[in-house]
This record gives C-alpha cells, structure tokens and sequence, in this order.
C-alpha cells in the first residue's frame, strides 16, 4: 500500500469539482500523481484520470483541460511492464474518445491507501465493459 497525500474528501457535502480541484492540485509539474516509483504514480494518475472522465471531465472540457492534458501525456510516456502499459493504454483510449469507465475509482484515492491490484480492478472493469 501507498500513500498519495492528505484526504482528498473535505468537511460537508462533497462537491464533485471542488474534490477535482483538490486532486488537479496534487498534480506535478511533469502532469503526474505522486507516488514512490513510477508504477505507482501510473497507478495514481490512471485514478485521476477516471475520476476525471466519470465526472465528465475530458480534454474538451474547459474548466479541467489542461490537468487531464497533462495527466495523458504523463500516461503515454511512462515506462511501464506490458500488463501495465496495456491497461493504460486502454484507459488512454477511454479519454481520448470522452468515455468514462463504471468502478468506484474516487474510493481509493479519497482514502488515499493505493494498493497495487487497484490494476486489476481496472482490468477486470475494461474487460467487462
């Protein structure tokens, strides 16, 4: 398990874009998640990503274009083991049509305790969509 930050969720009601204010501000300067190594911030910035496309939150999208801009660009260069690399790419996919993929993928990064079969919730989540 690791750790990304603080909480994301704050005191009150959540409120989708205040929550992806909060994540958009986690983002380095090279558009990634932190993270121990980069399997890990992959990990991390695949999250963001989905969470940024199940709010309906794309590169079209004015208010957050350049964080999911950037969070793509740091998803097509990583280095990553092929398992991995296909499911980013799949996920990449996703964002580039403007689709987003059904799972509860807020979840892990609002606890902010990211473990590594996270990649196969991901998995399985493509494969049955």
């Amino acid at each position: 398990m690791f750790m990304v930050t603080a909480p994301l969720s704050s005191p009150g009601p959540p409120d989708a874009d205040s929550w992806l204010l909060d994540l958009a501000g986690l983002l380095q300067a090279d558009g990634r998640m932190p993270g121990g190594n980069d399997e890990e911030r992959a990990l991390a910035s695949t999250l963001a990503l989905l969470c940024f496309l199940a709010a309906g939150r794309d590169a079209l999208d004015r208010r957050f274009r350049r964080h999911v801009e950037r969070l793509i660009k740091f998803l097509e260069k990583v280095r990553l083991p092929l398992q991995r690399r296909v499911i980013v790419e799949a996920v990449l996919g996703l964002a580039r049509r403007g689709e987003s993929l059904p799972g509860a993928w807020r979840e892990p990064l609002d606890e902010y305790s990211l473990t590594l079969d996270l990649w196969d919730r991901i998995e399985a989540s493509l494969l049955a969509g």
